[in-house]
């Protein structure tokens, strides 16, 4: 969790909506659904 608020927050922390957010994305990447996903960049912003 240390990293994920490094990378996300600048060592502000994370709230546990960005967690789960965060959580679903890499499960979604991790899944055969994103099998062709190459290379992109995610932007997890919670809707805002």
């Amino acid at each position: 969790m240390k990293k994920v608020a490094l990378i996300t927050g600048g060592g502000r922390g994370i709230g546990a909506e960005t967690a789960r957010y965060l959580a679903a994305a890499i499960a979604w990447l991790l899944s055969d659904e994103a099998s062709y996903v190459t290379g992109t960049f995610m932007e997890l912003a919670g809707g805002r």
